[in-house]
């Protein structure tokens, strides 16, 4: 072995360092982890280094090393992952002494606050082990929560300097050429964040795709069409009347369903509801024909659109933790700052004090600057060699590659399992069947062509395989976001099936 920079041979020296005995503390972390804390699945793969006998912990490391040195040494200091978490407390108490708080308040052991930290799996062993014995060990509050995330990977893959996958956020505003980019980032990792701890991935496309049917063409179409609705046929003010019950009944219901979702921290759940709310509220809109409505009879009309403007701001509520600043554009609309009560339909008699698109669409070619390889990634390939001309020589047999793809052609589709949440004819098609499939991370739109092999009501609740990264196109009207597989044999079709219940969105290949 030899170093890399300098070709030096390593040398073998004895040291002395500091420990601390994490074997004393068993029962303790065995009590602790089993309090909650931790999702099952990590509280058991935790549990296998407690169970399988604590070793002690070197808290020190030589010099040259970075961080702080150990008071009374020589050359010794704090292994980083003993000091790096206490910068939560540290900066906790900066932020108390700069606006007059006292930071016992906050992690004092019987201070009234809750200690909740969001890590990712590479340092749960700090996390879970060394940090609650540090915390009970210096009187400190313990966090009630460790919640546990995946990792982020990029079209599928793990990030790679390489290949220029490794973005930063700073690089992500930088590069992406569209106002609201790290607004929709926000969402997008919303929309696939869930209370596991699986991976989850950027792909470029599809997050153009979910922006653009759910925030869009879903919750900013809505709110468009009915503000300048009001605007034009009710002089900008919300129509004083009762907005339709059982509308409002149904987002009472379910606004109290996300609040629990994202309390459990299953983002992608809650953000599924909220899209389901909006298409219920786009449904509404569309079925009622207030344009039609105000013709004949005002004040139906109206009902209808005191109804939109409530669904709008319920919407937004819902949405603010996500999307704060396209959020912040409709309170200014309104001249108002929404608060989680705000979702309860209560608005009425109440001016707009402007109007205007507040989400805008955002291309694939908005981020065509994202993924940029660095120059050290160019490599010339080498020049051909020369082949030795062998046409005189007879063959045995000769191999036809046409048809045949490579491994790489396969890897540019992908294949996911999907959940037949909703299934239904296409009007004026007996061959056309509009199926919701739960993809793991959405709910999203899937046009077949099995209508003549299978009933609509036969099909929810099964699973699918189907193509995930098709270029989303229109059948007869309908949006269609990818492919259901099928084996045709004569005048017989078969979906293809996992034969056990893997999960929405797993991977096939």
């Amino acid at each position: 072995p030899s170093c890399q920079i300098c070709g030096a041979a390593p040398v073998m020296k004895k040291s002395s360092h500091f420990f601390v005995k994490l074997a004393e503390e068993q029962d303790f972390l065995r009590e602790y982890l089993a309090s909650g804390v931790l999702q099952d699945e990590m509280k058991n793969f935790v549990m296998n280094w407690v169970d399988g006998g604590l070793n002690e912990w070197c808290i020190s490391r030589d010099a040259p090393y970075f961080g702080f040195k150990i008071p009374s040494t020589e050359n010794k200091y704090f292994y980083v992952w003993l000091d790096a978490p206490i910068g939560y407390i540290s900066s906790t108490e900066r932020w108390c002494l700069d606006n007059g708080k006292d930071v016992e308040t906050l992690w004092g052991k019987d201070a009234d606050a809750e200690v909740v930290h969001f890590i990712g799996k590479d340092i749960v062993y700090f996390h879970t082990l060394f940090w609650p014995v540090m915390l009970k060990s210096a009187n400190v509050k313990l966090p009630s929560t460790i919640f546990v995330h995946g990792f982020l990977t990029v079209g599928g893959e793990k990030m790679s300097k390489t290949r220029g996958t490794f973005i930063q956020a700073k690089e992500f505003y930088e590069r992406v050429k569209h106002p609201q980019a790290c607004e929709y980032l926000r969402f997008y990792y919303g929309s696939k964040l869930s209370s596991n701890t699986g991976d989850f991935d950027f792909a470029p496309d599809e997050f153009c795709s979910r922006v653009n049917s759910t925030l869009a063409n879903n919750f900013g179409n809505l709110h468009n069409r009915t503000f300048i609705f009001i605007k034009n046929n009710f002089d900008g003010v919300i129509p004083d009347v009762e907005c339709d019950a059982e509308i409002s009944a149904l987002f009472d219901k379910t606004i109290d369903e996300i609040r629990v979702l994202m309390n459990e921290v299953c983002y992608r759940d809650a953000i599924d509801r909220v899209i389901a709310l909006g298409n219920e509220g786009n449904r509404y809109f569309q079925a009622n024909k207030p344009w039609e409505l105000v013709k004949t009879d005002k004040a139906a009309a109206a009902k209808v659109l005191a109804t939109c403007a409530n669904v709008v701001r319920a919407l937004a509520v819902v949405l603010k933790p996500f999307v704060p600043q396209i959020v912040s554009q409709i309170e200014a609309q309104l001249g108002a700052t929404f608060v989680w009560a705000d979702h309860k339909f209560s608005l009425r008699n109440h001016r707009i004090m402007s109007t205007g698109v507040v989400v805008q669409q955002i291309m694939p070619e908005n981020l065509a600057g994202l993924i940029v390889a660095p120059p050290e990634a160019s490599v010339t390939p080498p020049a051909p060699v020369a082949q030795k001309k062998i046409a005189d020589t007879p063959s045995p047999e000769k191999v036809s590659d046409e048809g045949i793809i490579t491994i790489d052609d396969f890897a540019k589709v992908k294949l996911a399992v999907g959940l037949v949440e909703k299934a239904e004819r296409v009007e004026k098609s007996d061959k056309l069947l509009k199926l919701a499939v739960n993809d793991g991370s959405r709910v999203r739109q899937i046009i077949a062509g099995i209508g003549k092999f299978y009933e609509p009501e036969a099909l929810v609740g099964k699973r699918i395989v189907f193509v995930a990264n098709l270029k989303p196109a229109k059948l007869m009207g309908n949006l269609s976001e990818g492919m259901v597989l099928a084996a045709k044999d004569g005048s017989r079709l078969s979906i293809v099936m996992p034969d056990s219940d893997v999960s929405a969105g797993s991977d096939v290949g």
